[in-house]
């Protein structure tokens, strides 16, 4: 049986929910009506929020940019494994310096799912 993408980060957030203790876990709103990720959503609850007090996050500084000194971009469309966004985000063995948000908390699982299914759908810009 296939199961769509949209789906399974459904599921996740229920299985991080009936998990969360004290059930006050509020998953990130970084989808559209339709089920796709959208950087708008990304940018609001993510980015802005985690990642602001030191880095900023335009559309067009994340996609299809390269990283100095590496042989990667920030965000390859379709390619979340080789996106250093991601990489960065999920402590991946070839990324330079500390895994991010640096020194913790990281981002939860259901959030990681989402920034990687935005990737997968191929980054567009909204």
């Amino acid at each position: 049986m296939k199961v769509k993408k949209e789906s399974l980060l459904a599921l996740l957030w229920v299985v991080v929910v009936s998990c969360g203790g004290d059930g006050m876990f509020e998953p990130p709103d970084i989808g559209s009506p339709d089920g796709q990720v959208t950087f708008s959503g990304i940018q609001s609850a993510v980015l802005s929020p985690r990642c602001a007090s030191c880095h900023f996050f335009p559309y067009e500084a994340l996609v299809n940019v390269p990283v100095l000194n590496t042989t990667f971009t920030f965000v390859s469309p379709g390619d979340p494994d080789d996106s250093y966004l991601y990489m960065k985000l999920v402590g991946d063995r070839r990324i330079l310096g500390e895994r991010m948000p640096q020194g913790g908390p990281y981002l939860d699982e259901a959030t990681l799912l989402a920034i990687r299914s935005w990737i997968e759908q191929g980054a567009r810009n909204d």
